[in-house]
């Protein structure tokens, strides 16, 4: 039975003063399962000896295009969200990491959910510091809730905090995330409200 693969090749070359000094390839796999072979050698000895740290850099670089290339084609993409759109994100996250799901999207989803989850860890801490900083504190530092669970704050606080943390939530992010495509989602046997689509619809891809 014949089975077919697809591969990319990279191929890079290190050159000082216009001599080669070092090559590089790669054989990239198109199933984005980041199994890549990269493989360098040395064809002038004398000048990588006397320029190490340039070549070493070449190296350096020419792997990283290769780490670019195994996101893109495992669907990983960098882009740069507010810590707005992270806070409602996870909600969805967590809700779909509670259904059955197919294999890679289940993947996809914990892998989501681990990212914003730590990414959010600087927003709580930030939020945090303003709390300290305009809300009512008991003797233990901790906030004062209203009988509705609600922050109360120091007078004259109230257009502060509002304005400080409206200005952390709009606050953007760079981070890396796992798109799936259109036809994964199609293939989810789950219902979603079009908001709750709108909220994620930055990890989907058509």
């Amino acid at each position: 039975m014949l089975e077919v693969t697809k591969n990319i090749t990279l191929n890079g070359v290190s050159k000082i003063d216009g001599q080669a000094v070092a090559y590089m390839s790669a054989n990239i796999s198109t199933d984005g399962a980041g199994s890549s072979n990269v493989n360098k050698s040395i064809s002038n000895k004398d000048l990588y000896d006397m320029n190490k740290v340039q070549v070493r850099q070449d190296m350096a670089e020419f792997e990283e295009k290769v780490y670019d290339l195994e996101d893109e084609l495992a669907g990983v993409i960098q882009m740069k969200l507010s810590n707005r759109a992270l806070l409602n994100s996870i909600n969805i996250l967590n809700k779909l990491n509670q259904s059955q799901l197919p294999v890679k999207v289940a993947f996809i989803i914990l892998k989501n959910t681990k990212t914003v989850d730590k990414e959010l860890v600087h927003y709580f801490e930030a939020r945090e510091k303003l709390v300290k900083q305009y809300a009512l504190l008991n003797e233990e530092g901790q906030a004062i809730p209203d009988e509705y669970g609600n922050l109360q704050f120091k007078e004259g606080c109230v257009e502060k905090w509002n304005s400080d943390i409206n200005e952390l939530l709009d606050l953007e992010v760079e981070i890396e995330m796992q798109t799936m495509s259109t036809d994964d989602l199609f293939k989810l046997d789950l219902s979603m409200t079009p908001n709750e689509l709108a909220i994620i619809e930055f990890m989907i891809e058509d």
